[in-house]
């Protein structure tokens, strides 16, 4: 046994310690997970006793031979193990159980004998059988091994190998080994040192694909997880280090040879290696080449979906760099797909498919795609992922319709992506050659498809968003356009009953003198409401009522808007309980409430009999201004589900908001306006306006 010896069996030992903290970390207590453990550290304790009697025990050469039996016993038993589970599943119970039986018969033969084999060299037993028959076991445990590393692989279904072929290909070449390791130990009777010394080597170069097909096969060492990030920081490092040990050599022998010229070429070499390497570091492509790589080697899905989701979320979401939403939906798509940029063309057009947006895309091409052609529609209704490099050479003409010149004809283009919404294209996107050729295999397809309809949700809110504002601003000028006509209907009301009113009382002095006031402010309150037009601005920012408040005595105010609508044939009378009463609100809207309901009641009652009631009285620090008449009226149900929405009018003729329009200005004030009404027998609107109570207080007022 040489130093040479100790180094190589104590890095074999110390490979199967990290695989058996890695399979414990993970292990579960059901399949064979456990068994590999156990396997794993049966390989351990061989490591460890070549190690210990190499030096510092050499009293446990004797037992080599049964650490030896039970480093494969343990890898026996859990091939068996594998087996096994195959073997219920196709209902193979008595090939089950004869395996356990010839393994136990098996390994209790070789132990009995390896252990007489060591009291034979410690001189406590005499082996009469000499040396050869251990060594022949050995073979028969190896060739059993490999049998069964045969059969777990031949009895794995084919797509389900890719989980089990490195960790055989491993084992096999490690039990290959050592049969010819032993085969020479039969045949010149004796160890050959140089293959005692690599077997070690050979255990440790096994131990990462042991690791891969673990990682693999979830019952092995189920939910074994291996970050992205690490291994390709990890290789990153690893290929750093080699490539900077290479190059340090590089320069030493150039030194060492070179004569002379040895420090000059040691220098430039040294110079432009290590540009190199920082070039190397610092290029996209690079990363992006050792990540393809790395995935397709070490992993058997492409993308870590947890990881992609988050950053497709983060920067959909993010607002840091002040990107717009469409730039930013490009960005998370070039991400995936490890490209430098995109574009994108949307359907702002009944007919067509233009370009809005892009990222890091140069010379965007001008192109626009017809909503009714055939490529459109296929992409529509195949949710058809077109790769434009195929496209070029010829290779995909199985779909039956040409992809446009103007994509074509675009070197940047790589892969077009369509935008489905509810079952319809909205849009769809262009994305660049990305830094590393990629496969578009089923789950890069699959990935695309799904985050395509997420871009397309974000797009299509994004524009019924937009649509939903411009709509609410033309909602907002037709309301006030509404409320415009409906106080233009009340003013002509008022100039009608002034005309009628002239036919009798012309020649009155009185008469011509409120004729002029009356017409006066007809025409302020019309220039008012053509004022209310010329700012299209959403009604929600009504003014304050204090804005335009003003102290108001309530009583001259009332008697003034009866005295001007009273007429011959309808008695309109006004009553006050007090003498004056005087509030802070805005007196505009004020006399447009109470023109639109005295007007009401007017219209509510019968020409000659009908009677209509304003009346004026303070009660528990309210203002109450309450209009009755005697006309028709209306039903409960009326009041309670159309009364207060917008056009809905018992009248010929009516525009239905008044009343919305009067509710509204009411609580502005402060205030609340209460309908009471029975159909055949009247109606009663009464107003509550507070001197100082909060309008919470006033409605509580008002119900009580």
């Amino acid at each position: 046994m040489t130093n040479i010896s100790i180094v190589t069996y104590g890095v074999a030992a110390g490979a199967f310690v990290a695989l058996i903290l890695l399979l414990f970390v993970w292990r579960t207590d059901k399949g064979p997970g456990s068994w590999l453990i156990i396997a794993a550290s049966t390989s351990l304790l061989w490591a460890i006793s070549h190690v210990l009697a190499s030096d510092s025990f050499p009293e446990l050469q004797p037992f080599l031979p049964l650490f030896e039996t039970i480093r494969s016993a343990g890898w026996v038993l859990f091939l068996l193990v594998v087996l096994v589970q195959i073997w219920q599943g196709r209902g193979n119970e008595r090939t089950m159980v004869r395996a356990y039986i010839l393994f136990g018969l098996m390994v209790g033969a070789m132990l009995g004998m390896d252990l007489i084999y060591a009291l034979d060299e410690i001189g406590l037993f005499y082996n009469w059988m000499g040396d050869d028959p251990v060594f022949l076991s050995k073979l028969v445990m190896i060739v059993t091994v490999l049998l069964l590393v045969e059969n777990l692989y031949r009895n794995t279904d084919p797509e389900n190998r890719w989980g089990i072929r490195l960790f055989c290909l491993g084992l096999g070449a490690v039990y290959i080994f050592d049969f010819i390791f032993y085969a020479d130990t039969v045949l010149f009777g004796g160890y050959a040192s140089r293959l005692y010394e690599a077997r070690a080597i050979a255990n440790v170069l096994v131990v990462p694909l042991i690791a891969i097909s673990a990682s693999r096969n979830p019952s092995w060492s189920l939910q074994v997880f291996v970050s992205r990030r690490v291994i390709f920081h990890s290789i990153s490092l690893i290929a750093s280090g080699a490539y900077l040990i290479g190059m340090a050599a590089a320069g030493y022998y150039l030194q060492y040879f070179g004569g002379r010229w040895g420090p000059l070429l040691q220098g430039t070499f040294i110079f432009s290696a290590l540009l190199l390497f920082v070039v190397l570091l610092s290029s996209g492509q690079m990363r992006a080449w050792l990540r393809v790589k790395i995935l397709k080697h070490f992993f058997h899905y492409h993308f870590d979906y947890r990881e992609e989701w988050l950053r497709f979320i983060n920067t959909v979401s993010t607002s840091e760099k002040h990107l717009e939403l469409r730039v930013r939906v490009i960005q998370a798509v070039a991400d995936i797909l490890d490209s430098p940029g995109g574009a994108l063309w949307l359907r702002e057009q009944p007919d067509l498919y233009s370009h809005v947006a892009h990222w890091n895309y140069n010379n965007i091409p001008s192109g626009e795609l017809a909503t009714d052609g055939a490529f459109a529609r296929l992409l529509e209704q195949e949710e058809w992922i077109v790769d434009l490099r195929e496209d070029r050479t010829g290779d995909e003409r199985e779909k039956g319709v040409d992809v446009p010149n103007w994509l074509k004809e675009d070197p940047q283009a790589w892969l077009l992506l369509p935008l489905i919404h509810h079952g319809r294209m909205i849009g769809f996107m262009v994305i660049q050659t990305p830094r590393a050729a990629k496969n578009l295999d089923w789950e890069t397809l699959d990935l695309l498809k799904t985050v395509g309809r997420q871009v397309a949700s974000y797009l299509a809110e994004q524009s019924a968003e937009q649509a939903l504002a411009d709509a609410r601003e033309f909602e907002a000028f037709n309301q006030k356009f509404a409320f415009v006509m409906h106080d233009i209907k009340n003013l002509a009301s008022q100039l009608s009953l002034l005309v009628r009113n002239a036919e009798k009382h012309a020649s009155n002095p009185d008469f011509q003198k409120d004729m002029v006031i009356t017409v006066s402010e007809a025409v302020d309150k019309m220039n008012n409401l053509l004022a209310r037009l010329s700012v299209v601005k959403e009604p929600a920012e009504k003014v304050a009522a204090t804005k335009n408040a003003e102290q108001v005595d309530l009583v001259p105010l009332l008697k003034k808007m009866v005295a001007e609508r009273q007429t011959a044939n309808r008695k309109l009378t006004f009553r006050c309980d007090v003498e004056k009463l005087e509030l802070d609100i805005d007196q505009e809207q004020l006399q447009t409430v109470i023109m639109h309901i005295v007007q009401n009641a007017i219209d509510a009652t019968e020409e000659d009999i009908g009677r209509v009631e304003v009346r004026l009285k303070e009660e528990d620090g309210f203002a109450i201004i309450r209009v009755r008449d005697d006309g028709e009226g209306m039903s409960a149900d009326f009041i309670r589900n159309e009364l207060y929405r917008p056009f809905r009018s018992t009248k010929a003729g009516g525009y239905g908001i008044g009343a919305y329009e009067s509710r509204e200005m009411i609580r502005k004030m402060g205030g609340r306006m209460d309908v009471k009404s029975k159909e055949g027998e009247g109606t009663a609107i009464t107003i509550f306006l507070s001197h100082h109570a909060a309008p919470q207080n006033i409605t509580q007022k008002a119900v009580r």
